[in-house]
């Protein structure tokens, strides 16, 4: 039976719903809210009216809600396809179990944004030259990169495409006009330990990326989670905490910005939800 048919029958009936939803993640901050939100509001609706429904209709529902929904009706590691006439949607890739990434999601702002996700991508269509070079230039090569470093499990190669192409989406922010900001002192910050951590380790063990926000995710490899949690907590949370410098390389120091502020960190793995 097809969806349209199935939404037909139950408009027959005299239903009504009292609907109650509460989100953990910080609200319009950068954490993707709207993807968990309306991915779970999709799935629960598609379970009480037993509907039925495919992951692949799931996803195209949820899309509706939010484009960043229709990824997370699939745990692992998804894509989300491109297509025109209201099929946008999503597949996996790979389940939760074949790679074992972790993503550290670290909580500068807890506030919402000053320009949400769809005005300032509303804007930077409008005005944004550089917006127009990614499209044409950099979207598909870092997707068929990233592909190619899933295939073969190289975190290095996986890990610098998911740091450029961040850099590349708020470059397109900064080009719009007026400029867009989503990051702030907390991110580059975050942004200059990541960095300097790859240095001492002479390779990419972690990468940032941000969405549409300063909140930072950072991803990593399981077998480095503890390297990589406790120096986290010692560069954010200790406020004895001002500067840091290795023996290997003396000329990079970082220092904690003044005031700067670092709420929570929170690690979760690739389980029921797709980044």
């Amino acid at each position: 039976m097809s969806l349209k048919k199935k939404v037909k029958d139950l408009n027959k009936n005299s239903y009504y719903y009292k609907i109650r939803s509460k989100n953990t993640f910080p609200i319009k901050s950068g954490c993707a809210s709207s993807a968990s939100s309306m991915s779970s509001l999709v799935m629960c609706m598609n379970k009480a009216l037993n509907l039925n429904l495919s992951k692949e209709e799931l996803s195209k529902i949820s899309r509706i809600g939010s484009g960043s929904a229709c990824r997370s009706i699939y745990g692992g590691i998804v894509e989300w396809i491109k297509e025109g006439n209201n099929n946008s949607h999503s597949i996996q890739l790979y389940d939760r179990f074949y790679w074992k990434l972790n993503v550290m999601l670290i909580i500068v702002n807890q506030n919402q944004k000053e320009i949400s996700s769809s005005e300032g991508m509303k804007l930077s269509k409008e005005n944004s030259d550089f917006l127009n070079y990614r499209i044409k230039f950099i979207v598909d090569k870092h997707i068929k990169e990233i592909k190619e470093s899933l295939l073969n499990k190289n975190f290095e190669k996986f890990g610098k495409i998911i740091m450029k192409d961040s850099n590349n989406f708020h470059a397109v922010c900064r080009d719009t006009f007026p400029t867009i900001n989503y990051l702030s002192i907390e991110s580059e910050y975050i942004i200059k330990c990541v960095d300097y951590i790859n240095k001492i380790e002479n390779k990419i063990i972690c990468a940032y990326t941000f969405d549409a926000g300063a909140n930072a995710f950072i991803v990593f490899e399981e077998e480095n989670k503890e390297k990589i949690n406790s120096f986290f907590d010692e560069v954010l949370f200790n406020d004895n905490f001002n500067s840091f410098s290795s023996d290997i390389i003396k000329d990079i120091k970082v220092k904690k910005p003044e005031n700067g502020k670092f709420y929570k960190k929170i690690i979760f793995d690739l389980g029921d939800g797709a980044y």
